[in-house]
Formats: structure tokens, C-alpha cells, sequence
């Protein structure tokens, strides 16, 4: 922010001396010289003159985050669920109610993860940008360590409990990567049946990696002949690349997975 400094600016000061012999000089009239007492050209005040410093910008007042969880993927466990902050990490926690809904508060305008945790369940990062208004982010794909032992066997490697894992769904026909490259990739049908030769997710299939290395990965989706970009402020779709739309940075903890949805591949 700007802000003006008097150092630079003087007010101008009229000296009118009259000289009578020798007398004094005299003292300049304030209402018919308003410059001559230190006073601005147009009449006002010295802070008049000066500009204002602009005012700082308001932030944009707290949003709030609503979605489901039934279980979902391997699982349909009904019992309360915990979902607390993991980034920024002072959201707080709050726990689903009987028709498993939850609600909690976040700051708009910034990257957020949520840690949604329960009982036989994996650990699942809901990761998003809010904007300025409430969002809701759905359903919540939940997954447990059988579930991920069974896709890791039918694709003939072992699952490990302390790498992370990526799902992904809502979109079809695409196929995915991840940057760098890391894990085990893997598609799903609608019943959430292995596809072991697949290369592209099927009509209302889902997919994702296993065995993924903690950190922070890229995910890009391909689709031949479209471009394929992600629906930021729009549910789940990790957070954004500054230089690439086609592109999510997806956060990977030990012994969570991380799931997404809400990206479009379009006419280029």
C-alpha cells in the first residue's frame, strides 16, 4: 500500500512585509491567505491534502464444507465417522452424524485436506480448494486394508501398509499417470471388480495407484483426441498446478489413500 510523505512536500508560506521605516512585518490574514498559516491551496487541512493509504482488503469471511460417508468402497460401515483438518491443520474436527452428513468450517480462497478416519476403515484424504461460497463435497470413498489386500493380490504384487494409495473416479475412458511416477496403477469396473488388462477407466468404473510413496504426486489424466483439465472449487480434485490445468497435486500420506473426482476431458 501507498502512503504520501509530507518530507517532500512544504506548505507554502506567504511572507508579506511591510515595511515602515522600520517596523515589523505583518501578520498575513488567515481567512484571505489560507496558505500563508500552513494551510492546504484549497482550504482544507494538511490531511486533506494528503491521499488516503488504501485500506487493506477484507478477507472473505469462512465457508463451510458439507459431505456424506457411507463406507463406500469396500466397505458400508454405518458407524460415526471422525473428520478433522490435516491442512491447514487448526480446521478442527467434527464427527458424522446418523445419516452420516458432516459439516465443518474452512478458511475460502485456500488448499484444504480433510482426514476423514473410522473404525476398520483406511484412512482417506478428501483433498480440495475452497472458493467464496459453502461447498459440498458428496460422498466420501472410504476403502479398509482388506479391500486394498485384494485389488494388490489380483494384481500379483503386495500391498504395503505404510505407502499411500490414490482413488479416482467420475470420469470414463481415460487413462491416468502419475508424476512422477510412482505405485501400482489399477481400473475398476461399476461392481468394483479388478480389470486386469484395462488401460482406461470404464463407463461409471473408477481406478487409481497403490503403493504410492509419501509426499506430494502430480495426477494427469489422458484421453486421445480431448484435453483433460480439473474442476478446482468443484468437489474433490486434489489442488492445482499454477503452470498446468491438466494437472492435480495430490498429497500422499503412510497408510492413507487419497481419493479424487470431478475432472472433465473436453474438445481441445
Amino acid at each position: 500500500m501507498k502512503a504520501l510523505s509530507f518530507s517532500s512536500w512544504l506548505p507554502g508560506v506567504v511572507a508579506v512585509l511591510a515595511l515602515w521605516g522600520c517596523g515589523v512585518p505583518e501578520r498575513p490574514d488567515a481567512e484571505s491567505d489560507p496558505e500563508a498559516v500552513g494551510g492546504a491551496p484549497d482550504g482544507g487541512s494538511l490531511a486533506d491534502a494528503a491521499a488516503e493509504p488504501d485500506e487493506p482488503d477484507e478477507p472473505a469471511p469462512p465457508v463451510m464444507v458439507t459431505g456424506h460417508v457411507n463406507g463406500g468402497l469396500f466397505s458400508m460401515s454405518r458407524d460415526p465417522v471422525s473428520v478433522c483438518g490435516h491442512e491447514p491443520a487448526d480446521l478442527g474436527c467434527t464427527e458424522t452424524d446418523l445419516f452420516g452428513q458432516y459439516a465443518i468450517e474452512a478458511p475460502a480462497n485456500t488448499e484444504v485436506a480433510l482426514v476423514i478416519t473410522g473404525e476398520g476403515l483406511t484412512p482417506t484424504l478428501r483433498v480440495f480448494v475452497t472458493g467464496e461460497e459453502d461447498l459440498e463435497l458428496g460422498n466420501t470413498r472410504m476403502a479398509n486394508e482388506a479391500g486394498l489386500r485384494s485389488i494388490a493380490e489380483g494384481m500379483g504384487v503386495e500391498h504395503d501398509p505404510e505407502a499411500g494409495a490414490v482413488f479416482f473416479g467420475g470420469v470414463e475412458f481415460v487413462s491416468a499417470a502419475l508424476e512422477p511416477h510412482s505405485g501400482e496403477r489399477f481400473f475398476l469396473d461399476v461392481s468394483g471388480r479388478l480389470l486386469e488388462e484395462a488401460v482406461w477407466i470404464e463407463p461409471r468404473g473408477s481406478g487409481g495407484f497403490l503403493n504410492v510413496q509419501p509426499g506430494e504426486v502430480s495426477l494427469r489424466f489422458a484421453r486421445p483426441h480431448y484435453e483433460c483439465s480439473f474442476h478446482f472449487n468443484n468437489s474433490l480434485s486434489g489442488w492445482p498446478d499454477p503452470d498446468d490445468p491438466g494437472i492435480a497435486r495430490v498429497p500422499i500420506l503412510p497408510g492413507h489413500h487419497t481419493s479424487l473426482i470431478s475432472m472433465y476431458c473436453g474438445d481441445p
